[in-house]
């Protein structure tokens, strides 16, 4: 029984078995092969998704890359990013357990499909893969060429699988359409990155320090912003952010360089690092009277906590205050750190003397550089750099070049701080 337009038939049978006998007859017609998969429709046209061995794949389809040169009009694919390629083949050879998504791949003329006989949204079916290479990449051709390259490195990629999507489509205008409709993929918030990719330091830093710390357990906003009332402390980037700092300490630094610096620091001791910083946090806690009230009442305890007053009053309830925090934190943990993670007795004594800082926005010396006369707080570079320079010098800290440089030009006038 023969269903569907003259573009694209399906024959059903009452069973898949003879399904399948009907599609090895019609492969052996063109010395094509039997396929099993599943047959859906979206709007209209008929889909085919299923599996194909790294070797099939990669000897059935095709890439219709534009060049340079070229008019993206007549191509079916964008200009590959041979450094999008480099990437996806370092993951493929690193990760023992990586996973690579489906590919799109599209046929210009009609499969011919072997479906079971039922009325479900989803059919298994048996189609037929002819011997002629007439499948296109429409999403994936730096997943693809990937592939191909990182065989050479990992010849046990071969002895797996790779999902793929079959669209009939002889137009390549809906091609196109068809590339620019998958594309359409919203990029992860940078909270969600820290919470879904552990497999970068920095991101698994950020969420087991969250996780452990006793002030900011239950006190991270995992996925949206603090407002001004909420109970919650900071956003899971801005304790990326605190650590990025308390790892490097160079806030003047480009956010990338500053990343890649980072990573370079931990990647050999994740598991030292996490100590160090969590001890850190816990320090500061233990002998800052503020921070000790809102870690010794967690939300779970239900006792009552004016977070929302002091985010109004302390510079170290904001994100631009805990970067200064955590700037400072970098002397200290730069100094002779004990090879547990744990600190020593001068590192606990320096923290001690952080915590009992006054922290307040009012204090003389947060003027002129993070807060201006009403108040208010300007987290800009130059201003965190300062204010972390002032905060070391009376700490007793050695202070950077850089930050002995800060220093200077706004002894001299030559740099005001930005405070609006």
């Amino acid at each position: 029984m023969a269903t569907g337009n003259a573009k694209s038939t399906t024959r059903e049978f009452p069973t898949l078995q003879e399904a399948f006998n009907a599609a090895a007859e019609a492969a052996m017609m063109n010395f094509g092969r039997p396929v099993t998969g599943i047959m859906y429709t979206q709007a209209g046209r008929r889909f085919v998704s299923t599996s194909l061995p790294v070797r099939m794949l990669l000897t059935l389809a095709k890439r219709d890359s534009t060049g340079k040169k070229d008019d993206p009009s007549l191509h079916r694919n964008r200009p590959l990013d041979q450094s999008h390629v480099r990437e996806i083949v370092a993951y493929l050879c690193s990760e023992q357990r990586y996973l690579m998504p489906p590919i799109m791949l599209n046929a210009a003329q009609p499969l011919q499909v072997f479906a079971y006989q039922n009325t479900g949204a989803t059919r298994p079916c048996v189609f037929v893969l002819p011997s002629e290479e007439y499948l296109f990449v429409t999403d994936g051709q730096h997943r693809l060429e990937a592939l191909r390259q990182a065989l050479a490195q990992r010849p046990e990629l071969e002895r797996d699988a790779v999902g793929v999507t079959i669209i009939e489509e002889a137009d390549l205008d809906q091609v196109h359409q068809d590339f620019y409709d998958a594309a359409q993929v919203m990029p992860l918030a940078k909270a969600l990155l820290v919470e879904y990719d552990g497999r970068e330091p920095i991101n698994w830093l950020t969420r087991e320090t969250s996780n452990e710390a006793a002030i900011f357990k239950g006190r991270v906003e995992r996925i949206g912003t603090v407002g001004k009332n909420s109970l919650m402390l900071f956003t899971t980037n801005q304790v990326k952010q605190g650590i990025l700092q308390l790892v490097v300490g160079d806030w003047s630094l480009y956010g990338e360089a500053m990343l890649k610096q980072a990573e370079q620091i931990v990647t050999p001791a994740k598991e030292l690092w996490k100590e160090r910083i969590v001890r850190f946090f816990d320090a500061f806690a233990q002998a800052n009277e503020q921070w000790r009230k809102v870690a010794e009442r967690p939300l779970e305890s239900g006792l009552a906590t004016d977070i929302p007053g002091m985010r109004q009053d302390f510079l170290h309830f904001i994100g631009g205050g805990l970067l200064v925090l955590c700037g400072v934190g970098h002397g200290i943990l730069e100094l002779d750190a004990n090879t547990d993670g744990s600190l020593t007795s001068r590192q606990k004594a320096l923290v001690q003397q952080l915590a009992e800082l006054d922290w307040s926005r009012r204090d003389t010396m947060w003027q002129g550089s993070l807060v201006g006369p009403q108040g208010n707080v300007t987290p800009q570079k130059n201003n965190i750099v300062l204010a972390v320079a002032k905060a070391k010098k009376v700490l007793g800290l050695a202070i950077s070049a850089k930050e002995a440089g800060t220093l200077e030009r706004v002894a001299s006038g030559g740099l005001v701080p930005s405070v609006s």
